[in-house]
């Protein structure tokens, strides 16, 4: 070990460029792996903060005869509960919509707003929630409530928060219990948890308004469970004639969805929570691999490229008496140094990270003392990288004869090519297939946000209001076109083309069943957003007025069921819309209708809070902005209100594939910067190998540019062949990650051509300066020095 680190030192004094060069890409790559594997942790361990995670499911039904669905009925929970398999059940339905918080410091009111969730008393009973206050059974009747510890400072600041009151707009509910903050992988959210009675709908199996997650005995009995409870179902609500039939079917027609399975259930619909694609986690894995790969590579390549340099005063060693095993472990100690030095770059590298715009790629940050076994686990890597890319330098530079080195006639060794040659293809094939699939991410994130939506989302602003701004939506309104740049308003319940999922409702035209979403809004949304009426009329104020409101249906769905104007679907159709983008891309278009309640009102118990504000083309648009927030605070002053651009809106609900795709693109350039300082690497060595070659070459009239040619073309060969193999490669993973988008980019050939030519510039840039150095050196120093 003496010996290899006085070599070492040795070495880093001769080579300080090539050594600065092969620790700090080393270092880079260490740091990448570190960094994505942070990532890739926090999406395999979604949910895994609950210890029971194993045990508890969320039930799942074929809610639409297609699609599985997350919302269930309340029967069916109930009577899966009744299992002796189960050990506790709780519905859990999800807050669409912020509510206006009061609390009460003496004389002094703060003001918050959020959305409260409802669950059953068992719900903590299920999760593990941690309480710093108040235990499990904290949530002990309805007019109690539990918070996280990150909203209780906020609320509460020094105060304690247990038994104080918080006032929603409908009730006062009193803090019984104060829970550590979950992390962010978690499907349960650090929010408001309420006891809401969920058994008002107990014979309803038609109705689907929340969520049931089950805590078994055993993650075994979860097929069980539904094989013993079919005879208990209604087999009409899941289309069947029969009991038979329904147990026949029951597996595909129910599931209990394992909890640590939820976060990759992206098929299933209305989930309401953040999900992940595994195609997209393990194309983060192999970025990690690669970039590892790459940079051994690379290692192997610097530290071959010095042989020329350092052979004579290794077989100068041999020849005083150190044996091939000193020479070789001498040699390999030196790689496991650089590379370990190369890790404690990496953490430096890591720490520089935090607070950057890399750190936004991350969902759970960027944090090494969060992270401590992914980087023991990069630690051992740097080890192992060192021993393997130490391995070939080492038995390379101690086999030749001690005779022929020292007196300098140690040639090319043909095996040795071919293993050089073989390193540099894996480069090769690796940066071409990671150039072209972060180059369709890249694509498939501008064709969601470049497409058209069927509306004019560009000249939309959206608030969502507060229920007081709400109660007057009339005055708020004319309030706001007051303003000369503000043509229309219009509200609905959810944010259009920023969900997977909207309500859908089934009804009965012309005596077929038909199935399709819904959106309640007011009149004038279709005048807000642009969309265009192809049949029929736009809604007026006066279908607010008859009985079952009015329905405007897309193309979608006329095509599909025949709707057309004057239809009756429990409310009159009164037109035909252009097909839209309400949903996000991971859905297909499907039959939808905007709906306006008539006479009855508001009978869904969702206030109608979103608000679509159009501002005219020719106006100045951020004072009409500013006009919307002064008319807010005129409505609601203790509020704050954030009036965002649509296109904001939508661009958040690709959040997290863009950022994977950044992450992904980002380390892409990085492994293929570190490919091509290894490329350099090889080109010395090679270069240093040819000196007389190429002296013979000129001797007999060989042109610079004619050998620079030569050289050049054997590299443009060697690129087209693995080129060749990367695009089926490429192709796979690119199908594969498209294949979750309903609407996705074409995969375009000409993206793999210039996958092709970009490598080749770069590679002949990289060592063209390199082999012109060479070539126009005087041949007779070339063959004099060989």
């Amino acid at each position: 070990m003496i010996s290899s680190i006085k070599n070492l030192l040795s070495v880093l004094r001769r080579f300080k460029m090539a050594s600065f060069l092969n620790i700090l890409g080393l270092g880079i790559a260490f740091a990448s792996f570190s960094i994505i594997m942070m990532q890739v942790d926090y999406e395999m361990n979604y949910n895994r903060c609950h210890k029971d995670y194993k045990r508890i499911f969320r039930l799942e039904w074929l809610i639409d005869g297609e699609n599985l669905g997350a919302v269930v009925p309340n029967p069916l929970a109930r009577v899966l509960e009744q299992s002796p398999h189960v050990e506790q059940m709780s519905f859990y339905s999800p807050g669409f919509l912020d509510q206006s918080i009061v609390i009460h410091d003496g004389n002094e009111e703060r003001h918050f707003q959020n959305a409260p969730l409802s669950v059953s008393k068992s719900f903590t009973k299920i999760f593990s929630f941690d309480f710093i206050h108040g235990d499990v059974d904290a949530l002990n009747s309805p007019a109690t409530v539990i918070i996280p510890e990150s909203l209780a400072k906020l609320y509460f600041q020094n105060v304690s928060p247990l038994g104080q009151v918080i006032e929603f707009e409908d009730t006062a509910r009193t803090v019984t219990g104060v829970y550590k903050d979950f992390p962010k992988n978690s499907t349960i959210t650090n929010n408001l948890y309420c006891v809401t009675n969920f058994y008002n709908q107990f014979d309803n199996w038609y109705s689907s308004n929340q969520f049931a997650y089950f805590l078994l005995d055993s993650p075994e009995n979860a097929d069980v469970i539904l094989e013993e409870s079919a005879h208990l179902m209604n087999p009409d609500a899941f289309g069947c004639e029969s009991i038979e039939e329904l147990q026949s079917k029951i597996h595909s027609l129910v599931r209990l969805n394992p909890l640590d399975d939820l976060y990759y259930s992206n098929e299933v619909k209305y989930v309401f929570s953040e999900v992940g694609s595994r195609q997209t986690t393990l194309l983060l894995i192999a970025v990690a691999l690669i970039v590892i790969i790459i940079a051994g590579i690379n290692f192997t390549n610097f530290s071959t490229a010095l042989t020329p340099l350092r052979i004579k005063g290794i077989n100068t060693r041999k020849v005083l008496g150190s044996s091939v095993g000193q020479l070789r472990s001498s040699l390999v100690g030196e790689g496991i140094i650089i590379s370990f030095m190369a890790f404690i770059v990496s953490l430096l590298i890591i720490y520089l990270c935090r607070g950057t715009f890399i750190e936004g790629f991350i969902s759970s940050g960027i944090d090494i003392s969060s992270n401590i076994p992914i980087i023991i686990a990069t630690g051992l890597i740097s080890i192992i990288t060192g021993c393997l890319a130490g391995l070939y330098p080492a038995y390379y530079m101690t086999s030749f004869q001690p005779a022929l080195v020292l007196k300098g006639s140690f040639g090319l060794s043909p095996k040795g090519r071919k293993i050089r040659t073989a390193l540099l293809c894996v480069q090769y094939i690796a940066s071409v297939t990671l150039l072209i699939v972060s180059s369709f991410m890249i694509l498939q994130n501008r064709h969601m946000l470049g497409t058209s939506f069927g509306y004019d989302k560009d000249q939309v602003v959206t608030v969502s209001v507060s229920n007081q701004v709400h109660k007057s939506e009339k005055a708020f309104i004319d309030a706001l076109t007051q303003n000369d740049g503000i043509d229309y308003v219009g509200f609905s319940y959810v944010y259009l083309s920023c969900m997977d999922d909207a309500p859908s409702w089934g009804r009965q035209v012309n005596g077929r069943h038909i199935q399709f979403f819904s959106f309640a809004v007011t009149p004038d949304i279709c005048k807000a957003l642009g969309i265009t009426i192809k049949e029929g009329r736009d809604f007026l104020e006066s279908d607010t007025q008859v009985e079952g409101g009015a329905f405007i249906f897309n193309e979608t769905a006329q095509k599909q069921y025949g709707i057309k104007e004057g239809d009756d679907v429990d409310g009159k159709v009164v037109g035909i819309m252009n097909d839209i983008v309400y949903s996000s891309f991971r859905r297909p278009v499907e039959p939808m209708a905007f709906h306006v309640f008539g006479s009855e009102g508001n009978w869904i118990g969702m206030p109608l809070n979103i608000c679509y504000i159009r501002i005219n083309k020719g106006s100045n648009y951020d004072a009409a902005v500013r006009h919307v927030e002064r008319t807010l605070k005129e409505y609601d002053p203790h509020t704050s209100f954030e009036v965002r651009n649509l296109n904001s809106e939508i661009e958040g609900a690709y959040r997290h594939e863009r950022s994977v795709s950044s992450l992904i693109s980002l380390f892409s350039i990085i492994s293929i910067i570190i490919s091509l300082v290894g490329i350099y690497g090889l080109v010395v060595f090679e270069t240093e190998y040819k000196r007389r070659e190429i002296g013979v070459r000129k001797v007999f009239g060989s042109t610079t540019s004619e050998i620079l040619k030569m050289f050049s073309f054997s590299y443009i060969r060697l690129i087209a062949v693995c080129t060749v193999i990367a695009i089926p490669l490429s192709y796979y993973f690119v199908y594969r990650w498209l294949g979750q988008f309903e609407s996705r980019t074409p995969i375009y050939w000409w993206v793999f051509a210039l996958a092709f030519v970009s490598i080749t510039l770069i590679t002949l840039l990289t060592c063209t300066y390199q082999n012109y150095k060479a070539a126009s050196t005087n041949p007779a120093f070339s063959i004099k020095a060989e």
